[in-house]
């Protein structure tokens, strides 16, 4: 049995709100895949390429039981994120349309959250998505003590295409530290000036940009690469995580922007140095197609609109 099987054992929680015993938060099941996939294909269409496929037993997999007519109509997971061993990873949060405005995200996320939190989570990760307009997966997360990083746009092709078109799902880039270590905590940054201005002026809640006093003396890990999530027909945005916190970070970041990558999100306390201190990423974006990207078509909380529009200028002087 998982950590995470622990610290849901016998877990089943009446969602407030609803009418008597109406919602249950319960564990997921192989036998739910079915029902939680027709929540996905209602929302996103058909060609939603995430499918749940498999309950893995490293994450949490959550399902919204509505007693009356005995169906799933909510959904969330979280999973460890990658190799990082104390950053965990929410997504896949989903309430079906008539039963939203009843609490049910909020349940499914607070539960999230305290699981990651036994499972000794330091960073928890989600990517809400930005075709809504009313942003609700945005606001779920700033209501739970998630920090908005940035917008990561096109990131995942050939959703929602009845209503994008021919242009990739965007969503942000969230995160919620857990204990005392948050932000930059501390470590110098480096960072070209307009990028150091648009952290400090534009994305609310990053905390101790401006002074940073720790100098990391290790080696400088290497950049890491995220190939553009791809299709049958099409391919995503392709993305590069910088560390940030070496004199020759800044020489790295100029060379990818001669080659076109563009600020997206940073990505403070991400990174582990070999002798296990943490250090700080900014990540840079570049599209695989030279069709026009139309940065009306994402929507951001309040919290984010002028880091978009900084967005929305870099690339339009880049094309």
């Amino acid at each position: 049995m998982t950590e995470a099987d622990i610290a849901l054992t016998d877990m089943k929680v009446t969602v407030e709100g609803g009418g008597p015993s109406e919602f249950v938060i319960r564990k997921t099941y192989p036998s739910d895949i079915d029902q939680i996939n027709r929540l996905f294909f209602e929302e996103y269409g058909r060609e939603y390429p995430f499918p749940i496929t498999t309950i893995q037993s490293s994450g949490v997999y959550l399902a919204a039981w509505h007693e009356p007519t005995k169906t799933i109509v909510g959904f969330a997971r979280a999973m460890p994120y990658g190799k990082h061993a104390h950053t965990w990873e929410f997504g896949g949060l989903i309430v079906q349309r008539q039963y939203r405005g009843r609490n049910i995200a909020k349940y499914l996320t607070t539960i999230r959250v305290n699981v990651a939190r036994r499972c000794g989570a330091r960073v928890i990760v989600s990517e809400p998505v930005c075709y809504r307009h009313d942003c609700a997966s945005q606001r779920n997360l700033i209501f739970h003590g998630f920090v908005l990083l940035g917008v990561q746009p096109g990131k995942y092709p050939d959703i929602l295409k009845h209503r994008l078109g021919n242009q990739g799902e965007s969503v942000l880039l969230a995160a919620k530290w857990i204990g005392e270590c948050k932000g930059f905590d501390g470590r110098k940054v480096y960072l070209p000036p307009d990028y150091m201005a648009a952290v400090k002026q534009l994305l609310p809640g990053v905390m101790n940009v401006d002074q940073g006093w720790n100098i990391l003396l290790e080696s400088v890990p290497t950049p890491v690469h995220h190939h553009g999530h791809e299709t049958t027909v099409s391919t995503g945005t392709r993305f590069v995580d910088v560390p940030i916190n070496w004199a020759s970070s800044l020489e790295q970041i100029e060379q990818l922007r001669s080659n076109g990558y563009r600020l997206s999100a940073v990505l403070p306390g991400f990174g582990t140095t070999i002798s296990g201190q943490p250090f700080d990423y900014v990540r840079l974006y570049r599209f695989e197609h030279s069709k026009p990207f139309d940065f009306d078509r994402v929507n951001v909380a309040p919290q984010l609109q002028r880091f978009k529009e900084f967005c929305h200028r870099e690339e339009a002087a880049l094309i």
